[in-house]
């Protein structure tokens, strides 16, 4: 769990520190009135529409609708979270670190993390120094012939762990006791009674930062054969690294993201590493694991726009699919850069350099098209059963895109390359969506759309740097203003027991954010905003904060907005069942009464949509 802030704390930093000063490390400002106006930093402009006042101590900007305090500032600003956006502007203001927290549990917490980070720098260092001493010779040489340039191993901060005990001794001379060392993952526990010993032995060591530069675990490649000893070796789970939440390199790519809108995502160190070397400076790797909504939050802090370029093989491209619903899902525009089979991008990159990377991400195929890739048979004659089957799944795809011009465009390209006529597309486009009976909560619903900053904005409005909004799904949109309503008051508590359950909301953050406002003490509904500033940093205290910060999400009403939210998971329970059905009707007769069972269910669902 992490550190709660009081609302006393927090409102005394704010009057401890000076908006204006914040804001203007990043921006230029000048007076106008008792404001002072300036070029926005979250969107293109050429014309001030970015606002600081000093009074009130907010920033807003009336061209992108971002606003907020300090701390929002810092956050969308920089990436970093609330947690440390406290710590940073508690520090500049002199408040003691000790008082950021509630009890005395939290400052023993605190103080160990702040230890485990002080050595992980001190591991940073004696690894960067191994690589550039005699011991690290086969280490430099593995990336002579991986071509790594200088600035490159000095702008990763890359290092060599050498064999033997030698890291174990340098960290008993630092004063680093075992039992800490092995809590931060660097030692591990000695077998039969000796001392422990280090996790890493003759690896080319990549240190993990998170958002502000720190470093908080390792990855370690072998450059030696070792019987049964992984290729790859990551830092375990400690209280400072968890692979699930951090992306290698985010803190160096955060600044290019932010400029140029995309962040381009691949699997392995090395990777990153290359593509940046040849000029894609906004790349994060994933650490070779598996995508999670918490990684996609993060980018949703810092870019628009992300371009996965995982390993043409088949593992590669099956970790992309996994991946791209996930990005979409945190209102992230998503491509996917087609690479030459069996290359992955280090590989691309080396051979072919940087022209052909640009043009490799320039050219990244949008989430719509490759999956219909992924459905459409390539050439050949095709059936008249894989046809029917081709169209149920390519339009399936094309139901998930909210433009009606784009649907369209995609309808003309499945239907020349099926050779179906529109007409039949349309029928089955119907039939698959269910014509929408959805009435106005529906229209006035899909009007709310996340701007993947935490502020509202309308349907088809501009994001920050020109481009149409990602916007999230209309089930996620729903949750939003739901949750926004009963955050406030507006709407009874048993609502939101009526709609929990497992396996109910459109991602673990969202289950995890009502599991939180399930818990809120009673006489916290009258002060949503202290209540939410007096939450741990978590992803879903986050998202709680972001959906509080939408102001816009309160002009629906609360009875539309749960009356859209029951219509959406009704149409996600019966896509689900129309696959499940589809399945079956293939298996025949083995599957008969289930069959049976389930298309009780799908008429019933569908009579409690369309006969509302």
């Amino acid at each position: 769990m992490g550190v709660r802030f009081s609302p006393q704390l927090i409102d005394e930093i704010k009057s401890r520190v000076n908006i204006v000063e914040i804001v203007g490390q990043y921006v230029s400002l000048r007076p106008s009135g008792r404001n002072y106006v300036g070029l926005c930093p979250f969107h293109s402009e050429k014309t001030p529409s970015f606002t600081v006042s000093p009074d009130k101590q907010l920033f807003h900007c009336f061209g992108c609708q971002t606003g907020g305090d300090v701390f929002a500032f810092l956050m969308k600003r920089t990436g970093i979270s609330f947690s440390e956006a406290v710590q940073q502007l508690a520090q500049r203001a002199g408040i003691d670190l000790e008082r950021l927290v509630h009890s005395p549990v939290d400052a023993a917490r605190e103080r160990r993390r702040q230890q485990l980070l002080e050595i992980n720098r001190l591991a940073s260092g004696f690894f960067r120094q191994m690589l550039h001493g005699p011991a690290g010779a086969a280490a430099r040489d593995y990336l002579a012939r991986r071509a790594i340039q200088p600035a490159m191993v000095e702008r990763y901060q890359l290092g060599f762990a050498p064999a033997g005990d030698v890291f174990a001794r340098f960290l008993a001379k630092q004063g680093v006791s075992p039992e800490l060392a092995v809590e931060a993952g660097l030692l591990l526990p000695g077998r039969d009674g000796r001392p422990p010993y280090p996790r890493f032995r003759e690896r080319l060591m990549f240190p993990i930062a998170d958002q502000a530069g720190r470093v908080i675990g390792f990855g370690g490649r072998l450059l030696v054969d070792r019987a049964g000893a992984p290729k790859y070796l990551n830092s375990p789970e400690t209280p400072l690294f968890s692979k699930g939440r951090v992306l290698y390199g985010l803190h160096l790519a955060r600044e290019a993201a932010r400029k140029t809108g995309v962040v381009i995502v691949v699997e392995g160190y090395m990777d990153c590493i290359s593509l940046c070397q040849h000029g894609v400076p906004n790349v994060v790797a994933s650490l070779g694991t598996a995508f999670t909504d918490m990684q996609a939050q993060a980018l949703a802090r810092v870019a628009e726009r992300v371009v996965i370029a995982f390993d043409a093989d088949a593992a590669g491209q099956a970790a992309a699919r996994r991946t791209l619903d996930i990005l979409r899902k945190a209102g992230l525009r998503v491509a996917v850069m087609q690479l030459p089979i069996g290359q992955d991008p280090d590989e691309f990159a080396r051979r072919h350099g940087p022209e052909a990377v640009a043009r490799a991400v320039a050219g990244a195929v949008p989430l719509v098209e490759y999956k219909l890739q992924q459905v459409l048979p390539v050439t050949g004659a095709v059936s008249v059963e894989a046809k029917a089957r081709a169209v149920e799944a390519a339009l399936a795809v094309i139901a998930e895109v909210e433009s009606a011009v784009e649907q369209e465009g995609y309808m003309e390209l499945v239907a020349r390359r099926l050779g179906v006529s529109m007409d039949t597309l349309r029928v089955e486009m119907a039939r698959i969506s269910g014509n929408d009976h959805a009435g106005p909560a529906r229209h006035r619903m899909g009007k709310i759309r996340h701007n993947n900053r935490g502020f509202p904005g309308e349907q088809g409005e501009q994001t920050s740097r020109g481009g149409r909004a990602a916007g999230g799904d209309r089930l996620l949109g729903a949750e939003q203003v739901v949750l926004r309503h009963i955050l406030a008051g507006d709407s009874p508590a048993r609502v939101l027991a009526e709609l929990d359950g497992p396996d109910v909301w459109s991602s673990p953050v969202v289950a995890g954010a009502v599991r939180l406002l399930a818990g809120r003490p009673a006489g916290a509904v009258q002060d949503p905003a202290a209540w939410l500033l007096g939450l741990p940093d978590t992803a879903e205290a986050n998202w709680l904060r972001e959906v509080w910060a939408q102001g816009a999400l309160a002009e629906v009403p609360w009875q539309e907005a749960l009356h859209s939210l029951k219509q959406e998971r009704i149409r996600q329970r019966l896509a689900s069942l129309e696959r499940q059905l589809s399945a079956l009707e293939v298996e025949g007769g083995a599957g008969a009464g289930m069959l049976a069972r389930l298309l009780v269910e799908y008429k019933r669902l569908r009579s409690d949509l369309f006969g509302a």
